[in-house]
């Protein structure tokens, strides 16, 4: 009895985290590889060609730009499967990314990172030219670690509906340029968000009011006060009638007081709040702060919400970490009075390591929170959820 092809599919779909296996499996029988090839090259990385492919860790296929070039050459059906490329570069130059892009026509989504912060501008021309090109055809465009991305290149994006951006160009030219409708979008991510000036902080506004009426997901990285303060409230009334998932990250520990209204954004459901402790150079004891005082300040405006997940992290700059239930208190005070506001909440407390260990002393807090009896209540009631991750540096 011959097994329906949709099962074939389903059982391989439970490897596509392994590529390795799923690189086994498409060797074992020609059979096989129509499924494992569509699930292997599906969400690839990409290194330039003066990348180092063994710094690099994840559980995606991962390539020089030489000789993913080379394999698309070889077998070129397998360009039909890339839906999504995550870009590395190490050097301006981007040797080797351009010629790969024209053969990716079924592309859907392109992620640009690197190992350095720059201008966009300053990479080659030969990448940029070729990036330009691509982006008219995507679904979703991410650019991070790269400062002063020219939004014109959006303007005759038909079917664009994710942005990932660090700091935009406010370049002076006529709206009316574009003939295109703007397309509205339905995710926007900003990252390490600085207002460059007030003129190129209008001009992305004008531009965000254009396509983000109907959002459904903002995400905001910010550890600049002005930011947080202006910018985010109005792109939280440009799109209020929509949004249902935001993500805040309230990067140094510590944060100026936040005048930041979530009752003004009636369908929010999920919300997840980042923060770093941070040390307080003024102790002899070595305590470290949070921003518990902002965090609570931001959920009492709060409706009511199904999902908040609390990610706090050890900063990257501190040598030793001395955790005590007493900086808990008030936050987990609050949750105690508020509990009727939250359908769920999740600690997540992690550790940032690297490969030669811990940069900061891992220190079980677990342990400490479970003693709480406020803590106990809200388990019980099965609302908290307290979980350890781990940040890994590579």
């Amino acid at each position: 009895m011959s097994i329906p092809l949709e099962i074939i599919s389903h059982v391989f779909s439970f490897l596509q985290s392994d590529p390795t296996t799923l690189a086994i499996c498409s060797r074992a029988h020609p059979s096989f590889s129509p499924f494992t090839e569509c699930l292997l090259y599906a969400d690839v990385v990409v290194l330039d060609d003066k990348g180092n492919i063994r710094d690099k860790k994840d559980d995606r296929q991962i390539f020089l730009a030489s000789d993913l070039h080379k394999l698309l050459i070889d077998s070129p059906h397998i360009a039909k499967y890339i839906r999504k490329i995550e870009i590395c570069l190490s050097s301006y130059h981007a040797t080797g990314i351009a010629p790969i892009l024209p053969m990716l026509l079924s592309l859907d989504g392109i992620f640009v990172t690197a190992t350095f912060y720059a201008s966009w501008q300053s990479l080659s021309a030969e990448f940029l030219n070729a990036f330009a090109n691509r982006v008219l055809s995507l679904k979703e465009v991410s650019i991070n670690y790269f400062d002063c991305f020219p939004l014109r290149l959006f303007d005759g994006c038909e079917t664009l509906k994710s942005i990932g951006l660090n700091t935009w160009s406010g370049e002076e030219r006529n709206e009316n340029d574009s003939q295109v409708i703007p397309q509205a979008l339905d995710s926007l991510s900003l990252f390490s968000w600085q207002p460059c000036s007030p003129y190129s902080n209008s001009m992305f506004m004008a531009w965000a009011k254009k396509r983000i009426h109907s959002l459904r997901f903002l995400l905001f990285h910010s550890s600049n006060g002005r930011a947080v303060n202006e910018v985010l409230p109005e792109l939280l009334r440009m799109c209020s009638d929509s949004l249902s998932s935001l993500e805040l990250n309230l990067s140094d520990g510590y944060h100026i007081p936040m005048d930041v209204d979530l009752s003004s954004v009636p369908h929010l459901k999920d919300l997840t709040i980042r923060s770093n402790l941070r040390e307080d150079i003024t102790s002899l004891d070595l305590r470290y702060l949070c921003a518990f005082p902002a965090i609570i300040k931001l959920l009492e405006t709060t409706i009511c919400l199904d999902n908040l997940t609390l990610k706090i992290s050890n900063s990257p700059w501190s040598r030793e970490l001395q955790f005590n239930l007493t900086d808990w208190s008030s936050l987990l005070t609050f949750f105690s009075r508020s509990s009727d506001k939250f359908r769920h909440i999740q600690l997540q407390l992690c550790h940032i390591t690297s490969q030669t260990g811990p940069l900061i002393p891992s220190v079980d807090t677990l342990p400490q929170l479970y003693n709480s009896e406020i803590v106990k209540e809200l388990l019980a009631k099965g609302i908290l959820d307290i979980c350890s991750k781990e940040w890994k540096l590579y």
